[in-house]
């Protein structure tokens, strides 16, 4: 698994996914070459050893997605990011050593900065071949649904000040405008842009001939929601816990739901975010630093109060029990390739406080939360999922309102919004 625990498997067919590697590391670059000519799927049009260069590559060569490096000579990959999104966005992963806590806590810091996600950089050559292995597919949906993220001003400037880069003042600041991309390229994005308008198009046929009624697409259209009928649904009542499943961009939607929830929320935060070993403790830091809340890794047996923030641990499914207290469980074997699993949680609080809780299901591939989170609505719980237009893959939320679990869908600051207004005199 990834930072955002990629399920294995290759991806589908279509063009091959045309990557950028960037990496200060001649080894690191050769070994990713290597991987990477084993399969079909991926074709690697170029390499990059620091920021500067990464920027020069991806004006001349219009990737599909980069794999970024952070710690590089020179301009690091935190600048390049953001010189990228600013000016061709394209969806890239960052690779992270996760041995240091804090280059761990930082790479998160990357994703504020317009990167859809954090992997962990192999440490031997089964990890190595792991990665080889799972990493087409999580490429190609990655690709196939990203919505470029605008910058977040406030933090990338101010970040780009302590490394001494004033605002605006990145590599190739005061150029002209850059080429445009090749006619060759023109005609592969027009390719692509085809094959995804079809399959939606396919999807969105299927999915009426399947439903038994408009609610799951009504709630799948991003600022169509029933304000009125949401009210009525949730209106005001007396919620304690608050339970959230994510898989690939979920860091950046939870800190940014938890953050729209407000001052001293009277909830206790449960998270089930898949996550590779040795990345939980750089997220906990990573939300500490972003919101005025007490962030930890969940314990087993704790009691935790209103106001603070609980992140199951690897390897562990995390479970709320009638007296309140956590559980962490591994003898139950991983659920859909998951442990800890958004599914388990939301089974456990759909048996333990189904009016008391509420939950959201965010970005991330597959389908783990959605039969936990249909379980919650028929139970009478406050349920959200994420937007498309602020997913970075749309597998769970999609399956979720397909499957009628929620009936709104909406950007993460919003949901925390919404779900605040179960406490507040907020109308």
């Amino acid at each position: 698994q990834g930072a955002a625990g990629n399920p294995a498997g290759g991806g589908g067919g279509g063009a091959p996914i045309r990557v950028l590697i960037v990496d200060d590391s001649p080894s690191v670059r050769a070994v990713l070459r290597r991987f990477f000519s084993w399969t079909d799927e991926v074709e690697l049009v170029g390499e990059a050893a620091d920021g500067e260069e990464a920027i020069q590559r991806t004006r001349e060569l219009h990737p599909d997605v980069i794999l970024m490096d952070l710690v590089m000579p020179g301009m690091d990959g935190y600048q390049a990011i953001e010189e990228i999104m600013a000016r061709w966005p394209t969806p890239i992963l960052v690779l992270s050593a996760k041995a240091n806590r804090d280059q761990v806590q930082t790479a998160f810091d990357a994703m504020r900065r317009g990167a859809v996600d954090v992997l962990p950089k192999p440490e031997d050559t089964g990890a190595w071949r792991h990665m080889a292995d799972t990493l087409p597919r999580a490429l190609r949906e990655i690709v196939s649904s990203h919505h470029p993220r605008p910058l977040d001003k406030g933090r990338g400037q101010a970040d780009g000040r302590r490394q001494g880069q004033g605002a605006g003042g990145g590599a190739g600041a005061g150029r002209g405008a850059p080429p445009g991309p090749s006619p060759e390229v023109e005609r592969r994005r027009e390719r692509r842009a085809r094959q995804r308008r079809r399959r939606r198009r396919e999807e969105a046929a299927a999915e009426a001939a399947a439903a038994p009624g408009a609610a799951a697409s009504e709630a799948a259209a991003p600022g169509e929601v029933d304000c009125e009928a949401e009210r009525s649904d949730y209106g005001h009542r007396e919620l304690r816990w608050l339970a959230l499943g994510a898989s690939t961009g979920g860091p950046t939607a939870i800190c940014d739901l938890l953050a729209g929830l407000g001052a001293a929320p009277p909830v206790t935060t449960l998270v089930v975010q898949h996550i590779s070993p040795g990345f939980e403790f750089g997220l906990v830091d990573w939300l500490s630093n972003a919101l005025p809340l007490d962030v930890r890794v969940a314990r087993h047996g704790e009691a935790p109060p209103p106001g603070c923030v609980r992140l199951a641990p690897p390897g562990y499914h995390l479970h709320l029990t009638e007296e309140g207290l956590l559980e962490l469980d591994r003898r139950t074997p991983p659920w859909r390739s998951h442990r800890p699993s958004v599914d388990e949680l939301f089974f456990s609080c759909a048996r333990t406080v189904p009016r008391k809780v509420a939950a959201a299901l965010l970005t991330g591939m597959g389908t783990d939360g959605v039969q936990g989170l249909a379980q919650l609505a028929h139970s009478g719980a406050v349920t959200y999922v994420q937007d498309e237009a602020s997913s970075v893959v749309y597998g769970m939320p999609r399956a979720a309102l397909e499957r009628g679990a929620s009936r709104y869908a909406l950007p993460p600051a919003e949901i925390g919004r919404r779900i605040a207004r179960c406490w507040s005199d907020e109308p």
